[in-house]
């Protein structure tokens, strides 16, 4: 009993400390509500220039898979998160400090990005390190849950500072250094060798030894589109709002925490929901994002926009941990972490890229919802239709076969 018992605590610390990990990743959001007022403050910089702010962070996101996968056959994870705690210091707090040239906070925010890479990776990369089968899609859910609940207290939190300040926003980078604390001192680093030699004894070099499928590279570009499409809403829900004059920056800030809301919710219920329907949450995830475009495209009130906030949460909820099952199901463990670090390339990539694709066409903010929205519904239905086709040719599910 006792040996029962501890094994269990130990088991909730561990799930404990890579969650806290995940509560970084959205550690980027706590200047998104102050776009507006940045906006005004650099007016001499463009409507492209001061949406990098938000903007720059996902795409150096998408640079970090590239030397991820071989860096960690050389050094330790615990190695990599000690690296993100030093980026998020300073590429988090520089800002604040340093806020006289847009160019320069961009800089930082490129530092930002780095920490944020990793610890995105490393959110994922450790549950498939130490989970298999049902708990690993649970755990994977509500990553996406402590993932937002971290995001809605940095939004929240820049957001009231913005108000007294616009570039106080960004010392709500402060509260990340508690988050990443704790798996600085109970993560233990994950025994990688031996779970590739157990998939080995029980599935055979032949089925180990494989590339990553181009399948993982296609389920991989839905990332890449949720991400085109969610950017419009975090881009342009902030300018509308404080042009129009229908809310505050501190308001906004409020906007965009309750799309925490939404994942927090359906980040509980992913696992439950995902073992009955599959892959029919990937169309559920694009089309809840669809329609919050079209909400937004329409509303006038701050109500109807945390409508819309909280579908798009409710959305990426679904959609995320559906695309890390069905890539997951494709490749082996020893390739998971490449198969990861291309969905985080992806989401990098589409984040950086929506307002560039969006404002080339020259749509105002309204109209790019209206197209976007469309769009993510479309893209939501061929994605589940094509999870049902493609099939995994050996069973990876370690949790299937005899503890390891």
């Amino acid at each position: 009993m006792q040996v029962h018992e501890r094994t269990r605590k130990n088991n909730a610390t561990l799930k404990l400390a890579i969650l806290c990990v995940a509560m970084l990743n959205n550690v980027m959001g706590s200047a998104t509500s102050a776009l507006g007022t940045i906006a005004s403050i650099f007016p001499d910089a463009s409507y492209t220039v001061v949406s990098m702010i938000s903007t720059v962070p996902p795409l150096i996101m998408s640079v970090v898979p590239f030397f991820y996968t071989p860096l960690i056959t050389h050094v330790r994870k615990r190695s990599i998160l000690w690296l993100s705690a030093v980026l998020l210091l300073v590429g988090g707090l520089g800002p604040a400090v340093f806020h006289t040239n847009i160019y320069v906070i961009l800089i930082f925010r490129i530092i930002l990005g780095f920490a944020v890479g990793f610890c995105t990776i490393l959110s994922i990369d450790l549950i498939v390190d130490f989970f298999d089968g049902k708990e690993k899609h649970t755990l994977t859910g509500m990553r996406d849950t402590f993932n937002s609940l971290g995001g809605a207290a940095f939004t929240l939190i820049g957001g009231w500072l913005a108000g007294i300040q616009w570039y106080y926003c960004f010392w709500a980078v402060l509260l990340g250094f508690v988050f990443i604390a704790i798996p600085l001192i109970f993560l233990p680093e994950p025994d990688r060798k031996a779970k590739m030699e157990f998939e080995k004894e029980v599935l055979g070099n032949q089925s180990v030894d494989v590339k990553v499928p181009g399948s993982v590279w296609l389920f991989s570009i839905f990332a890449l589109l949720h991400w085109i499409f969610f950017y419009v809403f975090i881009t342009n829900v902030a300018m509308i709002v404080i042009s129009e004059q229908i809310a505050t920056p501190a308001q906004s800030g409020m906007i965009y925490a309750f799309i925490n809301v939404g994942t927090i919710i359906f980040g509980l219920i992913f696992g439950k929901v995902f073992q009955k329907i599959k892959y029919v949450t990937l169309f559920i995830g694009m089309g809840l994002g669809g329609v919050a475009l079209l909400i937004a495209s329409n509303a006038v009130t701050t109500g109807v926009f945390i409508i819309g906030a909280i579908c798009l949460g409710a959305g990426s909820a679904f959609l995320m941990p559906s695309i890390y099952a069905k890539n997951g199901s494709l490749t082996p463990y020893k390739n998971q972490s490449k198969a990861i670090s291309i969905v985080s390339f992806m989401i990098g990539v589409g984040g950086f890229l929506s307002p560039f694709i969006f404002n080339s066409f020259g749509l105002d903010g309204r109209t790019q919802c209206v197209v976007g929205g469309i769009l993510y519904i479309v893209c939501g239905a061929l994605a589940m239709i094509l999870a049902f086709v493609i099939k995994p040719k050996h069973n990876y599910d370690l949790s299937e076969y005899s503890t390891h």
